[in-house]
């Protein structure tokens, strides 16, 4: 898969400030979001205006600047081949812009997505898709985590978590098996490592391959004095009840799963895949486990970073994962998120 896009690559805590908001630019937040980023995420108090100063100097412009419209279409193309024809001009466009080096303007990716897959554009619009309600106070108020198991019969499973407030993906990994307790337990153990705050409420399917999370959960909120400390800091039911990371799941599909599940059952029918031989699915694991997990930090990179749209007769917050995860007070809202009673080292 030669020419791939690459995740925007954030440049580090050590990163200079013009560093940083070179990265947030690329990254389609706005001057106002920039300053909040380098206030509550690097404690650089930085004025809106000097940050659209900083931005005149870098020139970092995002009007008048759109790329070629020939190389527009042929990198639209490329993404069509290389399992991005599902999605829509908004998502596109915000993997061109951030992914791909790449300048346009959505009205000119959607009208390119039109004259390239009309059909593709005319079957998602007719889609339908009815919420029930959903309260969720602010970030780390309740995080969902769930295994993906759509690749399993190829010998690659997924495990994620999304914050209930924000819809920010917490971590979204690859790997040969998303059912030891121990392999699932390693990313919310790195979660806390780089938080150092534990959340109020983990919730999960039941299942054994939960049991260390929910060891751990429970273990350090036991000391907090809240009504949700101890035993009901993590929460067991059916996976049609866990809606926020079912809700990623569905985006995820057009997204991500419908490439790869496709390409891999074209390698059983041409005779280059055996997925009943183990030693095949070695293969498989060795040769694209890596490439499927940059796929998937491409789509948490987007997701994070795109703009989640109000809605209609659907009272919940909206605006950018990533804002409203670090910047809960715009919101109105406040960081559920405890400290951690022991030190760093013993995680």
């Amino acid at each position: 898969m030669a020419d791939t896009v690459n995740p925007l690559r954030y440049p580090g805590d050590t990163a200079s400030t013009d560093e940083l908001v070179a990265y947030y630019f690329t990254s389609s937040y706005t001057a106002k979001e920039i300053a909040g980023f380098l206030l509550f995420v690097h404690n650089k108090f930085v004025s809106v205006k000097t940050v659209y100063r900083m931005m005149k100097r870098l020139r970092l412009r995002r009007y008048g600047a759109e790329s070629p419209l020939i190389n527009i279409v042929q990198k639209i193309i490329q993404l069509h081949k290389q399992g991005y024809s599902n999605i829509g001009y908004r998502a596109m466009w915000k993997i061109l812009n951030s992914c791909c080096g790449i300048n346009a303007t959505q009205e000119t990716v959607r009208i390119a997505l039109k004259a390239i897959h009309y059909d593709g554009v005319v079957a998602r619009s007719r889609r339908r898709l009815v919420r029930r309600r959903y309260c969720n106070l602010g970030p780390n108020f309740c995080i969902h985590i769930d295994g993906y198991d759509k690749l399993k019969p190829f010998g690659i499973s997924v495990h994620g978590a999304i914050d209930g407030f924000s819809r920010k993906i917490i971590w979204l990994t690859a790997s040969h098996t998303n059912k030891n307790p121990r392999n699932v337990a390693l990313n919310f153990v790195e979660f806390l490592r780089q938080s150092k705050r534990v959340p109020r409420l983990v919730r999960s399917d039941a299942g054994t391959e939960n049991v260390i999370i929910r060891s751990i959960q429970i273990a350090l909120r036991a000391v907090h004095n809240d009504n949700m400390s101890g035993y009901r800091s993590f929460s067991e039911g059916r996976s049609t009840g866990n809606q926020r990371i079912e809700m990623l799941w569905s985006f995820l599909c057009p997204y991500f799963t419908t490439f790869w599940r496709n390409m891999f059952k074209d390698m059983i029918d041409n005779g280059e895949l055996n997925n009943t031989n183990p030693v095949h699915l070695e293969c498989v694991r060795f040769c694209f486990l890596p490439v499927i997990q940059q796929h998937l930090d491409i789509f948490k990179n987007m997701w994070n970073s795109h703009r989640i749209r109000s809605q209609r007769q659907v009272d919940q917050n909206y605006g950018v994962p990533d804002v409203m995860y670090n910047q809960p007070l715009l919101y109105d809202a406040v960081d559920y998120s405890y400290d951690i009673p022991c030190d760093e080292s013993i995680l």
